[in-house]
């Protein structure tokens, strides 16, 4: 099971990607697991709480909390996870 975190404060986009990943996940019979976050501060406190996730997709054009500064936390404490930042 892979788990994946989305990050983006536009609704628009965070459907797009659910649906492509959905859409990923029915047609290679894929194992993954998508939770969507509108804001940093949810995904952090999250994290805080010990969740792991094997992918982060991050928007680091948001509003509040620096998504640059997110993605350094994610990086110190989960070195093996895959960051990819758009």
């Amino acid at each position: 099971m892979i788990k994946i975190a989305v990050l983006d404060d536009e609704k628009i986009y965070l459907d797009m990607i659910s649906t492509l990943l959905a859409k990923y996940k029915q047609e290679k019979n894929a194992q993954i697991e998508t939770e969507l976050f509108s804001n940093a501060k949810d995904l952090l406190e999250k994290i805080e709480l010990g969740e792991k996730y094997d992918m982060y997709l991050l928007d680091i054009f948001m509003q509040g909390l620096n998504n640059l500064m997110l993605d350094k936390i994610i990086k110190e404490t989960f070195a093996s996870t895959k960051r990819l930042i758009t």
